[in-house]
């Protein structure tokens, strides 16, 4: 048993966090009262995760259109940048879809994610498979930079049965800087359009990379209030992704963005001061996106909350890493059926064909760091990192950043779960 030991300060009192089984003890070492645990959900999952083959019944799919982007990130891998126009439709895109219609069977799938490149620029593609695979229970997810948005795109989403979720990548205050020319204030009719006469069924958020040259998260919320008030646009989500190295050359244009040294204890102590006041507004406002605080996924999606009620239902994710890979019910594929470890991966991690899924396993991913991670006390939020088996100074620059990042995540929901500051021991 590895234990970790805070402090209520309110109370005085101590608690532990059983870094393994991830579950609270009181200061005598005995489990606190919290609802009884229903294991059925677990018994019936379990054996989908930590899993490096696929079923033929998959939950999700997600599927990579190309490389094309009219950007050019800062610290983005893509090859194929700079061509704004829209790409003319692939030939081999019916016969992907002749080829998930003959190995897959549909009808557990919950959500299908088309990915780019930029993924607006293959349009012709989009309506190919939105048309081919869309149903009432299906959630669509479209990561765009935003600016091939148009109307004609939102049109089509409203005609389809499923729901249409869209990531727009922008930085904030960081954007032009690190990613290109501003837009947003071009397409404020479009935000309008999907908040007024779309909403629930068309959706988006603005997703922002936490980088070691943009990470005040008030100024990030700020820069959005501000678009927000100056268009009369109602509350936008944010979405917020911690900088990592993706690549396992450690290319400049990757590792330079990722917050290292002297920054981490600057940039945790902003991410505090940011948690800390979402509390403050969550019990004087509640949870209706009326403060000056954006609704956001450290606090409110994947991070502070869904931690916290996790906790108190006593409920371990069984899903192994961070992106789903180990996930069988998870699907990558390229444009030629080959089946990868995650949607942004080379050919390198292809592993093996749609066409024979029985002898399809997924190679260069660990699932299971026990050896460096099994005793960590922010394993559970953290798992493990990247699955990608890129080498041991990848895993370690972005240990050092996750490790304090979602340390403070930690603290707040045992803050929200005990109504105290809470402080570590040991």
């Amino acid at each position: 048993m590895s234990l970790t030991k805070f402090k209520i300060e309110r109370t005085g009192q101590h608690f532990y966090y059983d870094n393994q089984s991830s579950v609270l003890l009181d200061d005598k070492k005995n489990r606190l009262a919290l609802p009884a645990v229903d294991p059925s959900a677990k018994d019936e999952l379990e054996e989908y995760f930590g899993q490096t083959t696929k079923v033929d019944t998959p939950h999700t799919i997600k599927i990579t259109l190309g490389h094309g982007c009219n950007y050019s990130c800062d610290y983005c891998l893509q090859k194929d940048i700079g061509n704004p126009n829209e790409r003319p439709a692939n030939g081999m895109t019916p016969m992907l879809i002749q080829h998930i219609r003959r190995a897959l069977k549909l009808h557990d799938v919950e959500r299908i994610e088309l990915w780019g490149g930029e993924t607006l620029l293959y349009w012709k593609d989009i309506k190919s498979l939105m048309t081919e695979f869309d149903r009432e229970d299906i959630t669509w997810y479209i990561p765009t930079n935003g600016t091939p948005l148009h109307m004609k795109h939102i049109d089509f989403f409203m005609a389809l049965k499923g729901r249409v979720a869209i990531g727009i990548s922008h930085d904030g205050p960081g954007h032009e800087r690190l990613r290109g020319k501003e837009f947003i204030h071009k397409k404020v009719d479009i935000f309008r359009r999907i908040q007024d006469e779309c909403y629930p069924k068309i959706q988006f958020s603005f997703n922002c990379v936490i980088s070691k040259t943009n990470y005040d998260l008030f100024a990030i919320n700020d820069y959005f209030k501000k678009y927000i008030s100056e268009t009369g646009l109602k509350p936008i989500n944010l979405t917020f992704e911690l900088g990592r190295v993706y690549d396992s050359e450690m290319a400049n244009n990757s590792t330079h963005h990722v917050i290292s040294g002297e920054d981490i204890p600057k940039y945790t102590k902003i991410l505090r001061e940011y948690l800390r006041q979402h509390l403050v507004q969550m019990k004087e406002t509640g949870l209706n996106k009326k403060g000056e605080l954006l609704a956001n996924s450290l606090f409110h999606y994947h991070g502070v909350i869904p931690f916290a009620r996790s906790l108190r239902n006593e409920k371990v994710p069984l899903i192994r890493s961070n992106c789903g890979a180990d996930d069988s019910r998870l699907i990558s594929l390229d444009l030629h059926g080959n089946v990868h470890a995650c949607q942004n991966t080379d050919d390198s991690f292809i592993g093996g064909s749609l066409l024979n899924l029985d002898g399809v396993v997924i190679s260069r991913i660990s699932v299971d760091r026990e050896d460096f991670c099994g005793d960590c006390p922010v394993l559970r939020l953290c798992k493990s990192s990247c699955p990608l088996e890129l080498g041991s100074a990848v895993f370690h620059t972005n240990h050092a950043i996750e490790f304090a990042h979602y340390s403070e995540i930690q603290l707040m929901a045992f803050q929200l779960l005990f109504e105290s500051e809470i402080t570590i021991e040991t």
